[in-house]
Parts: C-alpha cells; sequence; structure tokens
C-alpha cells in the first residue's frame, strides 16, 4: 500500500508540474473527403487568387494550376519570358483562408518538387529572381497608418543560390503593406535564413503572432522556435501593434515568383509545390 501510494504521490507531482500546452493548433483543412474527392477546393474554406504586378500581362508566358491531387493540394507556377523596366516584378499564386476568425498562426506540411530560376540576360548578377513556396499571414495594423503588417515563411531558392540543386533555403520576413490595399509591401525584417529543405521531403512551417508578448514566432519542421520581438516597424518609428488585427482574408498558402527589371527575353522560375494539413491557430 505504501509504494502505491508514493507511486501515486510521484505521478500527481509529474502532472501537476508538467507545463501546460499553450498551443491550441486545429486541423482547418487535409485535402480529404467531399468536394475533395473530385479535386476541387472547398469554396467555404478558401479562396484561389492569382495576382502579378505586371502591366500588361502578357508580356509573360507561362503555366499556372491550383489543384486538389492525391489528397494534398497542388500549386504549379511557372513563368518565363517577358521584358520590363518596372523595378520588379511578380506572379503570385494564393489560398486564401476564409474561415479567418480569430486565427493568430498558420501551420502547414510541404513537399517541394521543383524550385529553378534563371536570372535575366542583361542583369546576371542581380539577386531578385526567386521562387518561394510558403505560408503567410497578416496579423495585426501599423498602429500610425492602419496598414497591415504580415508576416512570411518560405523555401526559396533564388538565381545565385550556391546550395546543391536539391536544396532549398528556409527563411522568414516581416514586412507592412503600402497602402490600404496591399498592393505592395515595405520590408521590416528582411529575409533571414533558418534551416534547409530538400526537394521531394515534406517539411512542416508554422508562423503566429504572440500578441500576449508582441512577438512572431517561426518555426521548421520541429526545429527550435525562432522568437522575433515586435516592438516597432520602421528606424526612428516608435509606435507598437495594436488590435484589431489586419485584414483576416489575408492568411494563405502561397507559391510566388519573384524578378528583376529586364530589357531582353530569358529570365524563367518555376515553383512546384504540394500543400497538406493546414492547421491555424485561435
Amino acid at each position: 500500500m505504501k509504494t502505491m501510494i508514493c507511486c501515486f504521490s510521484i505521478l500527481l507531482v509529474i502532472l501537476i508540474g508538467a507545463p501546460v500546452q499553450a498551443e491550441n493548433w486545429e486541423l482547418y483543412d487535409n485535402f480529404k473527403g467531399g468536394f475533395f474527392n473530385h479535386g476541387y477546393i472547398d469554396p467555404e474554406r478558401w479562396a484561389g487568387l492569382v495576382l502579378t504586378n505586371l502591366v500588361p500581362p502578357y508580356l509573360w508566358v507561362g503555366e499556372n494550376a491550383m489543384e486538389i491531387q492525391f489528397g494534398r493540394f497542388h500549386i504549379r507556377n511557372h513563368a518565363y519570358g517577358g521584358i520590363f523596366v518596372s523595378p520588379s516584378a511578380f506572379i503570385e499564386e494564393d489560398l486564401y483562408i476564409r474561415k479567418h476568425e480569430g486565427i493568430k498562426g498558420l501551420k502547414a506540411t510541404l513537399n517541394v518538387l521543383a524550385a529553378e530560376v534563371s536570372s535575366c540576360p542583361s542583369s546576371p548578377t542581380a539577386f531578385l529572381p526567386r521562387s518561394l513556396a510558403r505560408v503567410l499571414g497578416h496579423f495585426l495594423k501599423d498602429s500610425a497608418d492602419g496598414f497591415d503588417v504580415a508576416a512570411f515563411l518560405f523555401a526559396d531558392r533564388s538565381n545565385n543560390s550556391t546550395e546543391a540543386f536539391n536544396v532549398l533555403k528556409v527563411g522568414y520576413a516581416i514586412s507592412k503593406c503600402i497602402n490600404e490595399f496591399c498592393t505592395g509591401y515595405t520590408p521590416i525584417v528582411a529575409p533571414t535564413y533558418i534551416g534547409t529543405v530538400h526537394l521531394w521531403e515534406n517539411f512542416v512551417l508554422s508562423l503566429q503572432w504572440d500578441e500576449d508578448n508582441n512577438q512572431f514566432i517561426f518555426q521548421l519542421n520541429k526545429n527550435t522556435p525562432v522568437y522575433v520581438p515586435f516592438g516597432t516597424f520602421l528606424p526612428g518609428d516608435t509606435h507598437s501593434p495594436v488590435v484589431p488585427p489586419a485584414h483576416p482574408i489575408r492568411k494563405a498558402i502561397s507559391a510566388l515568383n519573384m524578378f528583376t527589371p529586364c530589357t531582353t527575353e530569358g529570365q524563367e522560375a518555376l515553383v512546384d509545390v504540394y500543400f497538406d494539413n493546414v492547421y491555424v491557430l485561435r
């Protein structure tokens, strides 16, 4: 009897002393069942959108696809050709979350089949050409002008990558919208790399806004989380983030190609990625 009481007491101490799981991730979609048997997204949960800042868009040719395949969500973003003189250009495919109420974190499993990019022949050393697979979220507003603040966690390859052909770098960035409609971003925290992954392997990207501690939390797989304090926005600013949150629909899984200005055809970028097991944190 004494042995049983002793063991029970030890067990009770362990249970009481065990840390409480603070996170409450809930599965948002694993792309199986219902409409997904037929290869369609659930319109109650998702909204797909293709974005570009190229005017006119016919300067580019390529293939874009967003579809359900084999119980996973597939995005293929391939663009090539193009002559333009704007500061930069992008072609983006996003799948936005509709049931966005109270979301403060987003997590997904990715598997990148291909990420390839070539530079512009007229500016071969430029860094900008990049292909990215990512999760993103607008979680709060700048208290000075009310514009959205967004966090990005991505796996990318640039035209000057020095890694092996099958290696992608994983990094995070934080930006602020340049206007109410977010037609562009002003960088706040430049891309900062936290690890690497390989083509054709599953990996998990997780980002969240920790309002209580005024910080973003980024994590690759089960690696040590990266905490990014966020008390100010731009150098010289003193205002802090405020609630209510930013435009709630802007939480998405995404594939993005970025390009540098080019006066001759020849740029090309491809990102081909599967997403699965999308979780949200409320």
